[in-house]
């Protein structure tokens, strides 16, 4: 039985340059495999609209990623929590990612925000056990703003 959680979290990104980096990480235990369902970025305290370019991504050696810890929240009211870990606003320590390994690659504006939402399940991500995969803003921001991530994913046995 497969259980689904929000992961989300709101943090302040500086003006560029040099603002580019991962938004969130999520890392699956050895026992499961996560089926990433959704993803959702945006910018809505800003009265100016920015071309923001964002993607997700299988991560090659995660390392020490230096962020704030997110607990994902269960969609199942009085559900356990998730085994997934999650690390969003990465601030030091980048993981290195797998190369060609971009999916929902897209621009969109920051102030409607990023949405990532498959269609059919056939264009899920899913993510082997003990894998990670992060959500990437690719290019520099030039204006301050709150950004607000979510990831929405399942854990299947």
């Amino acid at each position: 039985m497969s259980r689904t959680f929000t992961a989300s979290i709101s943090f302040s990104l500086p003006a560029g340059p040099a603002n580019a980096r991962t938004l969130m990480i999520l890392t699956n235990p050895a026992t499961k495999i996560l089926e990433l369902t959704s993803a959702f970025v945006s910018a809505a305290n800003v009265d100016a609209s920015e071309q923001i370019e964002l993607a997700i991504q299988e991560v090659n050696v995660l390392g020490a990623p230096t962020g704030t810890v997110v607990t994902p929240a269960p969609h199942a009211m009085g559900g356990a929590a998730a085994l997934v870990t999650a690390i969003g606003n990465v601030t030091a320590s980048e993981p290195s990612y797998v190369a060609d390994t971009q999916v929902g690659l897209a621009g969109a504006s920051s102030v409607t925000g990023y949405r990532w939402e498959p269609v059919d399940e056939d264009e899920q991500i899913e993510l082997e056990p003990s894998g990670s995969l992060g959500l990437r803003l690719l290019a520099d921001k030039d204006t301050a703003c709150i950004l607000t991530v979510r990831l929405t994913f399942r854990e299947k046995p």
